[in-house]
């Protein structure tokens, strides 16, 4: 006869596989009850194998059925800020280098300037430099000739600010219709702590009547740059490790 023991042991496995395999749904029999007729067996092996087929089920359960069981619907896509973009992981420096694809012009403001690539490397712990170059295409007929000043920003998914500085040698004028011009910039910045982070280009109105309107913000195209929601034009993506104290 298996011993008072081996039921309870029994009965903890039903318990778990219930829970973790949506037994509402009739997918498991349930085991015997730890306080019914213990059945007789002949055999010396027969706790041993019975409580080896109950952990089969439990794994087969958790392996193939419970995503199809899940109370709560679960996403395959990505959050939104995180789809498409350049991305990097680190602890201690962040290099990016980024090229972006022709996209669609239909978010992007007019006259269409098209965002083709972008590189930038930084210390994430303490102050430090940041190299930044950018290559802005003019794919319009006409020159760009408002004076807007480009800032670069780094933001959390949220869209609590971290950064924003002014990018004093990005100048969109002087692209030729149908050129490409490259800029560089140096820029001081500060500690980032672990978290996740969204880079992006931000081109407000010169009317500082809508300096903060984001109705007003210039886009560039380029595939998945402008968010028109934000009216921001998203660089990068970075995730910052926490690193453990020794």
């Amino acid at each position: 006869m298996a011993q008072p023991g081996f039921w309870h042991r029994m009965r903890q496995i039903e318990i778990t596989i219930t829970q973790m395999c949506c037994s509402d749904h009739g997918l498991l029999h349930s085991l015997p009850d730890p306080n019914s007729p213990r059945p007789h067996s002949p055999h010396h092996n027969f706790m041993r194998f019975a409580e080896a087929a109950a952990w089969l089920s439990l794994f087969m359960c958790t392996a193939s059925v419970l995503p199809a069981c899940s109370k709560t619907p679960q996403s395959s896509a990505p959050a939104k800020e995180f789809q498409h973009l350049c991305q990097a992981t680190t602890a201690n420096n962040l290099v990016l280098d980024c090229a972006y694809r022709l996209g669609t012009t239909r978010l992007a403001s007019s006259p269409h300037l098209r965002l083709i690539h972008a590189s930038m490397s930084f210390e994430i712990k303490g102050e430090s430099y940041m190299s930044l170059s950018l290559l802005i295409a003019n794919e319009d007929t006409v020159r760009f000739v408002e004076r807007r000043t480009v800032f670069i920003e780094i933001d959390d998914p949220q869209g609590k600010n971290y950064l924003r500085r002014a990018l004093s040698h990005v100048d969109l004028s002087l692209i030729d219709p149908g050129g490409t011009r490259a800029f560089s910039e140096k820029l001081l910045v500060g500690s980032f702590l672990p978290g996740d982070y969204i880079i992006s280009l931000w081109i407000p109105s010169p009317d500082a009547e809508h300096t903060y309107n984001s109705k007003r913000n210039f886009l560039l195209s380029g595939d998945n740059v402008a968010d028109p929601e934000t009216g921001l034009n998203r660089l990068a993506q970075f995730t910052v490790l926490r690193v453990p104290k020794r």
